[in-house]
């Protein structure tokens, strides 16, 4: 006797028009509830600058991997979050590159000698102490950068993923994801604009810690903070034409994501971040040329609607006017006269450190010099450049006496090579193309595929110029929109949105 069918697969039988309500399984609301600490409270924690932040936020990622691990929902479940786990390339890809930067960690055959608390200098070891034909990497101190610091991140990073791909199934449980994202990510920005606007010294109201110049709420760098928001807001874009295409105008589902990128683009606009500016107008004219693609224009709109969206698009835009003429954007007026040259970030400096880091990966292009060596090689190459090595200018009383101490070379696509070397940055390529590229191996809503590779387009270009693949924020950010995007892009069956069949 065939099996009792189900209300829903009853109306589904009788109704092939009806679509299906994909509700979010008892699993996974306990996965939500074990991925939303590392979402909700890492944007939070002092931009993850320091080294305490990066590590734990690295600690709420491998704690969300540990609990969606766990058979707590039944054995039955567990088993195929296992499988499912199994069958993910990034998974075996991700777990390749940290056991390579672990190697690395393990080979020093450079090692940091101190002249004094504040002064230190790296040297080669011999080379009985280190394997040559390993990766290698530098001996260094852990708080202020090193290769075991480095895999505490991507150790973080990768299980993260992880745990993201076991624990949501359907594409009702992704998207509550891409919730909890977006609102966390509105209220940061409102709550660092209020911040900004205060005239509060501490950083984001902490007083432990002084408000400086290049800082935004809880980030110390402001730019890191303008990519996290503007990711999110790509996140949110893409959710709006998501609900649009299937007709959920009158839910209000896409009015509320759109609204919610409305405030992190707020926050965007009073960050005085170039970078920023660039990377989120360029998200707003990518959506603005899908937008008319996503509307179901055959089906035509109603009147309510219509007016509905009218008030909305106009409320929006008038808010947008008055921040515009009521706002003091005059900071960023400034950052805008050294865009080309005037300080040791203009664009011609970055070029330089570049061609710099470009110089560093010819000498070792296999392997790197190890992950997080690049500020302790720096100073071997930057002698070479000394208008970039010196503070201050040719002819200064002080010139030649004080040197920029840079910590990253402000291009990660450049500096990855330098550190990891081919091997390692192809275990990268591969992970980030299978996350984008793979809907469309298996039939995609080019819409949405669209949004997704054209944000994360606009934030690999911005690596370029800066670093926020080694902020942990940030590159959370990204890979939240690439699993969730990927999943709205997907017209594989809902129970199992990504999984190759």
């Amino acid at each position: 006797m065939s099996k009792a069918l189900s209300v829903e697969a009853y109306r589904q039988a009788t109704d092939p028009n009806r679509k299906s309500k994909l509700r979010i399984e008892k699993e996974e609301w306990f996965a939500l509830a074990a991925l939303a600490p590392a979402v909700v409270i890492s944007p939070f924690l002092l931009g993850g600058m320091v080294w305490w932040s990066q590590v734990t936020i690295a600690c709420l990622q491998v704690l969300a991997f540990v609990l969606v691990a766990t058979p707590i929902t039944g054995l039955a479940s567990w088993r195929g979050r296992m499988v499912r786990l199994l069958r993910f390339p990034p998974f075996w890809l991700g777990g390749l590159f940290v056991l390579y930067v672990t190697i690395q960690a393990l080979n020093p055959s450079w090692e940091q000698i101190y002249i004094s608390e504040t002064q230190s200098y790296v040297t080669e070891r011999k080379p009985e102490y280190f394997i040559q034909w390993l990766p290698t990497s530098m001996n260094t101190n852990f708080y202020t950068m090193n290769a075991w610091r480095m895999v505490v991140f991507w150790s973080g990073a990768w299980l993260f993923v992880a745990a993201m791909w076991m624990g949501l199934k359907n594409r009702s449980a992704w998207l509550a994801l891409g919730w909890i994202a977006l609102v966390t990510g509105a209220i940061l920005s409102l709550a660092s604009i209020a911040h900004h606007l205060s005239s509060d010294p501490n950083l984001f109201w902490l007083s432990k810690y002084k408000r400086s110049i290049g800082a935004f709420g809880p980030f110390v760098y402001r730019n890191q903070g303008a990519v996290y928001l503007y990711l999110t807001m790509g996140l949110g874009l893409a959710m709006f034409l998501h609900f649009l295409r299937r007709g959920h105008m009158r839910s209000g589902l896409p009015w509320v994501a759109l609204a919610l990128s409305f405030a992190c683009l707020l926050g965007v606009a009073l960050n005085p971040s170039r970078g920023g500016w660039l990377g989120a107008g360029g998200i707003l004219a990518l959506f603005l040329v899908l937008l008319p693609f996503s509307i179901r224009w055959t089906q035509g709109i109603s009147l309510p609607v219509l007016i509905s969206s009218a008030v909305i698009v106009l409320a929006l835009l008038g808010v947008g006017f008055w921040v515009a003429r009521t706002m003091d954007f005059s900071e960023i007026e400034k950052k805008w006269a050294t865009f080309s040259e005037g300080d040791d970030v203009s664009f011609n400096a970055r070029f330089i450190l570049s061609r710099l880091t470009w110089e560093m990966f010819e000498e070792k292009p296999w392997t790197g010099w190890g992950a997080g060596s690049f500020q302790y090689q720096f100073p071997y190459y930057g002698l070479s450049y000394p208008e970039l090595y010196f503070a201050g200018k040719p002819g200064w009383k002080s010139y030649g006496k004080v040197t920029n101490n840079y910590k990253q070379s402000h291009n990660d696509l450049f500096q990855f090579l330098a550190e990891y070397g081919i091997f390692g940055c192809s275990l990268l390529v591969l992970c980030g193309a299978y996350c984008l590229f793979f809907p469309a191996m298996t039939g995609s809503v080019l819409i949405n595929l669209l949004m997704v590779v054209g944000v994360s387009f606009v934030f690999l270009v911005h690596n370029m110029g800066d670093f926020f693949l080694q902020n942990s924020i940030s590159l959370s950010a990204w890979l939240l929109l690439l699993m969730i995007g990927s999943c709205m892009s997907s017209k594989s069956v809902s129970r199992n949105p990504l999984q190759l069949r």
